[in-house]
């Protein structure tokens, strides 16, 4: 039965890369690097798992699951956030998309959910339909405070005159967000009657994860269109929502389409 988890949960991977690749509509990474930031993620995540244990352990012998969470938020989003850094400056010419960092943290994030679902769910027979969910559930959370973690990297590549408010603030909300949503989840998994407080803890920190990496992934959408193809009518999204990456009314066209005089 693990078999088939397993490659249902390669599935829904495969559909969350498709997603992220999706959204780079106007400068694509080419396949050997999305492949790579899958890979260092995967293998990443063993060694962070190691990291968190020796933090947590040398503070306590029985950390509370307030401290388990904030371990795991700090190590995994600052973690995502370095790769990502370490991405822009060693291939300086293919990261210099706006939309590099999102794209790249959230595949950092894909291949680390792949590892954490091959070890939690391990060797003993399990249950596909509540454990896919789950699984399911992992991968987009990584993904999202993937992207979220790695946007301030794309800006700060690309000159942004926000980048440096963007490298304090980014980390720090992916890391505030997975806090929540480990603690709401470690919550309903251990605290007795804890699930309907854990769930809407965990609940309310994926929804505000995904406004914000909505949010981000459009203004940097925009700015790659800007910056690659001014002249193109494709966009991420429509009325109302690009509004908040172009700053016009609707009906007003966006730049480099406007008619002649």
């Amino acid at each position: 039965m693990n078999l088939l988890l397993y490659a249902a949960v390669l599935l829904c991977a495969s559909g969350a890369v498709a997603l992220v690749l999706r959204h780079d509509l106007h400068d694509r990474e080419p396949p050997l690097a999305v492949a790579l930031a899958l890979l260092i993620g995967f293998l990443a995540t063993p060694v962070l798992g190691r990291i968190e244990d020796a933090l947590l352990f040398a503070l306590t012998p029985l950390p509370p699951l307030t401290l388990v969470a904030a371990a795991a938020a700090v190590v995994e989003e600052g973690s995502r956030a370095l790769l990502v850094t370490l991405f822009a400056l060693c291939d300086r010419r293919r990261f210099n998309d706006p939309m590099d960092g999102i794209v790249y943290g959230s595949l950092l994030g894909v291949g680390m959910a792949i590892f954490e679902t091959f070890l939690y769910v391990g060797g003993d027979p399990v249950p596909l339909e509540g454990t896919l969910a789950r699984e399911a559930v992992r991968i987009y959370g990584h993904l999202i405070l993937g992207g979220i973690a790695g946007y301030a990297a794309g800006a700060l590549r690309t000159g942004r005159r926000t980048a440096p408010l963007a490298m304090a603030l980014c980390p720090l909300l992916a890391m505030a967000l997975h806090f929540l949503l480990d603690l709401g989840s470690l919550t309903v998994a251990i605290e007795p009657g804890g699930e309907a407080a854990g769930t809407a803890l965990a609940l309310v920190a994926v929804v505000a994860a995904t406004l914000l990496h909505g949010g981000l992934t459009v203004l940097a959408s925009e700015r790659s269109r800007l910056l690659f193809d001014p002249g193109s009518a494709r966009r991420l999204v429509g009325w109302p929502l690009d509004l908040l990456a172009r700053g016009k009314g609707p009906g007003a066209p966006p730049p480099g389409d406007a008619p002649p005089p």
